[in-house]
């Protein structure tokens, strides 16, 4: 019985490791790539409670975007994104309270827009929990 308790822990193991983007992350970036939608950037990084990262991107006009940020780790409560303009001022942002947020939107012209990917909530705040993101586009 310790045996099969010992393989089944290493087949467990193996697969977390095979999955070093967790498993929501790659079920969701499946999902919109069967829904026709491109992969055009990913980042990740360990945030704790109250922190956020921000990165600029250039936005075509008429180009769906579904921006996707969301974290695996069982102990984060809200994931918050908003989509700043060059001067600040909001643009849009997710408008529930979870661990994956998501923003859809279409640009009438090029723009350039800032992402900001906030850790809002956890349970363990000193904790810097890996948060995912992706621009997804068609």
């Amino acid at each position: 019985m310790k045996k099969f308790l010992f393989v089944i822990g290493m087949l467990i193991a193996f697969a977390s490791a095979s999955h070093a983007q967790g498993y929501s992350y790659t079920y969701i970036r499946n999902y919109a790539q069967g829904m026709g939608y491109g992969i055009g950037q990913e980042w990740n990084c360990g945030l704790e409670q109250g922190q956020y990262f921000t990165k600029t991107f250039n936005f075509k006009s008429g180009v769906t975007y579904d921006i996707i940020a969301l974290s695996d780790d069982g102990s984060v409560l809200d994931v918050d994104m908003e989509i700043l303009t060059p001067s600040g001022y909001l643009y849009d942002r997710n408008s529930r309270t979870g661990k994956f947020a998501e923003v859809i939107f279409t640009p009438t012209y090029d723009r350039n827009l800032t992402i900001k990917v906030k850790n809002n909530n956890s349970e363990t705040p000193y904790y810097a929990s890996r948060v995912y993101f992706m621009i997804a586009y068609k």
